[in-house]
């Protein structure tokens, strides 16, 4: 106990460290390129009407991606109606709300899968977690797949050179690397299945029979996955589109094939834990991204900041909902 303990201590911390070092970086790149006041001058060009429908996009499309999640957790129950509606919209609610403090968008998974322990077995809760992350992973490459194609059949409206590169080879980059990551699911999936359960120790053995167990759930239900393909595909492209509509009120005049290209790219390198949830990160890479198309980074990065003051907004609603309203107070299982 004492030794490797107090060994392991040190570990979360300096991962903290070296996240919340990653977020300053990402701010001071965006700030090295435009100043503070350029930013919230571009960004109060954004009507408060639309902000708001904005921040009501999210929360409805966030209440799909819940509903999409507790699909798969039934599934992998074995039970069609296994996972109360309300917990899983609270367990949501509260994944996104941590969010706000945890490193990388993954941290939030954890906690919602903490609070909808009472409601599932756990194994059943993790294999689930991971086919989500799986699936909206997926579709987020294949919109990016599809921007691409998009720009690649003459849609963009730039000239640039970087552009015209991102025409010719973005598309076959992106299928490369759709496929790279299917044969890594499938890899993962077969070692799951044999990997020598019998060399590990009995606490880690009950764990992967128990995920085993959920995994073979899940497979048997392939209904279940392509529902929340669709559901994702619908949710991801509806965020797309809010995004379109910010950049249009701050003047970003691209097609939507580029910010079918652009966003999903942006998000998917915010799933690398090198920052408190990808603030920063994911701000100064769709800036850069869309930059490759004409668009001043000072107008990226102030379309990108908007996103996240709403996903900011949207995330402290959710903590008030999941922890001090009657909604979130009123559903807690008896211990």
């Amino acid at each position: 106990m004492s030794s490797h303990s107090v060994a392991a201590v040190p570990r979360p911390s300096a991962l903290l460290w070296v996240r919340v070092l990653g977020t300053a970086a990402a701010l001071a790149v965006i700030l090295s390129l435009v100043s503070w006041r350029a930013l919230l001058q571009a960004m109060a060009r954004v009507p408060p009407g639309l902000w708001l429908a904005v921040v009501a996009g999210l929360a409805f499309g966030h209440a799909i991606a819940a509903l999409k999640w507790r699909k798969l957790v039934c599934a992998a129950t074995g039970s069609a109606r296994g996972v109360d509606v309300r917990a899983a919209l609270r367990a949501h609610a509260a994944g996104l709300f941590a969010n706000l403090c945890l490193p990388s968008i993954v941290g939030g998974d954890v906690v919602r899968a903490a609070l909808l322990r009472g409601h599932a077995r756990l194994g059943a809760i993790a294999a689930a977690g991971i086919a989500d992350r799986g699936i909206d992973t997926f579709v987020l490459v294949a919109l990016s797949c599809a921007g691409a194609t998009a720009l690649a059949l003459g849609e963009a409206t730039t000239t640039t050179p970087a552009s015209t590169l991102l025409r010719t080879g973005g598309a076959a980059a992106i299928a490369g690397a759709a496929l790279l990551g299917a044969g890594a699911a499938a890899a993962v999936l077969v070692a799951l299945q044999r990997l020598p359960a019998g060399r590990l120790p009995p606490r880690a053995r009950s764990a992967l029979a128990t995920l085993r167990e959920a995994a073979a759930a899940l497979a048997a239900r392939p209904g279940a996955a392509l529902t929340a393909f669709a559901l994702s595909f619908a949710v991801q492209t509806g965020f797309i589109a809010l995004n379109f509509a910010l950049g249009l009120a701050l003047g970003i005049e691209q097609s939507f094939g580029v910010w079918l290209l652009c966003w999903p790219l942006a998000k998917l390198v915010a799933l690398v834990p090198v920052s408190l949830g990808g603030l920063g990160v994911r701000d100064a890479t769709l800036a850069g991204l869309l930059t490759t198309f004409g668009t001043p980074f000072g107008l990226g990065a102030a379309q990108a900041l908007s996103w996240q003051a709403a996903l900011i907004a949207l995330g402290a609603a959710c903590g008030l909902l999941a922890f001090a309203s009657p909604f979130g107070r009123g559903h807690e299982q008896a211990p």
